[in-house]
């Protein structure tokens, strides 16, 4: 049996934007930009960190929200993965290597321990309050453990602490304690 094989781009004429289309998506995103930006200087000026207000303008955004859909799977994990690059690349050019070496022997004993603590709290969380079963809460501890030091930081970045704290809270993802950076 013998396929009829399409021509490439032959599905495109159902796919394909207008002009006006294209001005409005660009606008749309235009001001999608606009309103981070202000969420930013917003955030910085209250003391709240950035990513919750980033959070909020997603909701005001999405679905629940102004309508937004947005189901592109392959998209979203390559606006995160680029996202991800960028956190990562501003934290390692706002670090002093000398601090981060000072610092490393508690940042890891932070990073270890602040982990294991922060999934046992989610899991217990998850398990009492929400009633989830223990592979469920587990999983969900495990997927929150890691993103509060981001949180954390950016609301420590704010307070006068100790020239060695930063550094310290900087280079553990789970850190939840006040414990005394080593310098």
């Amino acid at each position: 049996m013998v396929t009829k094989r399409e021509a490439p781009g032959a599905d495109d004429a159902d796919t394909a934007v207008t002009t006006s289309e294209l001005g409005l998506v660009l606008l749309v995103g235009a001001a999608v930009v606009l309103a981070a930006i202000v969420a930013a200087r917003v955030a910085h000026g209250i003391g709240l960190p950035g990513l919750l207000l980033f959070l909020g303008l997603g909701l005001a955004l999405g679905e629940a929200g102004v309508g937004v859909r947005f189901d592109d799977a392959g998209l979203a994990e390559a606006l995160g993965l680029s996202a991800l690059v960028l956190i990562l690349a501003e934290g390692g050019l706002t670090t002093s290597w000398a601090r981060a070496r000072a610092a490393a022997p508690a940042a890891l004993s932070l990073a270890t321990v602040g982990v294991v603590v922060s999934v046992l709290v989610v899991v217990a969380a998850a398990r009492w309050l929400l009633g989830l079963g223990w592979r469920e809460a587990l999983l969900l501890g495990a997927v929150l453990a890691p993103t509060d030091a981001a949180a954390v930081f950016s609301v420590l970045r704010k307070l006068p602490l100790p020239p060695g704290w930063p550094a310290c809270w900087r280079g553990s993802p789970g850190s939840t304690t006040r414990r005394r950076c080593s310098r």
